[in-house]
């Protein structure tokens, strides 16, 4: 990859981590000003968990974007089987930890739909990565 679209990409991605802080923190900030930590707390691991999903999301687009049509499918695969493996591991862990499930849940979908409405504000912007190889 070229420093060029590495830099766009990173310019991508620190937006997006932005955008899901500023979407995410007046949760937790106001869950924890009315003292309910328990429900902070699991508003905290969703969002970095539905945070964590995204980004491998993403990553798995980005990169399965320089392979060919058929390679480009099983890689995305994989990355799929991981995005599963992630939130089974983050349920698994919530459950131990006795988190408040449908908050916890809650933060992970909507992280989700930040992610999904950031990539259709990035297509609607019109925001163009430049091609790789081409400097």
């Amino acid at each position: 990859m070229t420093p060029i679209y590495i830099s766009s990409l990173r310019k991508v991605i620190t937006r997006f981590l932005s955008v899901a802080g500023m979407v995410s923190l007046p949760f937790i900030i106001v869950a924890a000003l009315a003292r309910k930590f328990a429900v902070s707390g699991a508003l905290a691991a969703g969002f970095a968990a539905g945070i964590c999903d995204s980004a491998i999301m993403l990553g798995g687009i980005a990169r399965g974007s320089k392979k060919s049509g058929t390679r480009a499918f099983a890689f995305m695969k994989r990355g799929m089987l991981a995005r599963i493996a992630l939130a089974g591991a983050a349920c698994f862990l919530a459950v131990k930890a006795g988190i408040n499930m449908f908050c916890f849940f809650l933060a992970f979908c909507l992280m989700h739909v930040v992610c999904f409405v950031f990539i259709l504000i990035i297509a609607r912007e019109g925001i163009k990565l430049p091609e790789r190889g081409k400097e």
